[in-house]
């Protein structure tokens, strides 16, 4: 197995990823001094960015598994050939079962699927705490008699 060299996608893909986590380091830092119209002004811009995230994991997949694009050519596979014995004196006759495009195609095509996977995950979460910081908190105290 070898790498290609067209992984540049993949590369940059986990740098934005890497992006996105600092980012949210950053705002977690000081939430003391945050306002409410901050909390919410947050919260809208992660939803947004959630969002974007699932929709183009799910688009870029669309495309990788219609035909529209190719997956990012990380791993480059053998053939899968099977040697069928003969009769005595001639020499084994070879069966492919697999092509090494069609290996290598398949194996990048799961890498693929398994990463944009993770994006659309990470995007759920995110999208997750910005729906968490617009939504308003509401405490009612009872009084008991």
């Amino acid at each position: 197995m070898q790498l290609g060299l067209n992984s540049y996608r993949f590369v940059s893909c986990i740098y934005s990823i890497k992006k996105i986590y600092i980012l949210l380091i950053l705002i977690k830092t000081p939430v003391e001094k945050l306002k409410i119209k901050d909390y919410k002004a947050v919260g809208y811009g992660l939803l947004i960015a959630g969002l974007i995230l699932i929709i183009w994991a799910v688009y870029s997949m669309y495309n990788v598994y219609t035909g529209a694009a190719q997956p990012p050519s990380l791993i480059q596979m053998n053939g899968v050939t099977l040697s069928m014995p003969t009769g005595q004196g001639t020499p084994p006759a070879q069966a492919e079962l697999i092509s090494p495009q069609n290996s290598s195609k398949l194996v990048n095509m799961g890498i693929w699927y398994a990463l944009m996977f993770f994006v659309a995950s990470a995007g759920g979460r995110i999208s997750g705490l910005g729906v968490k910081l617009i939504r308003e908190i509401k405490v009612e105290v009872k009084k008991e008699d």
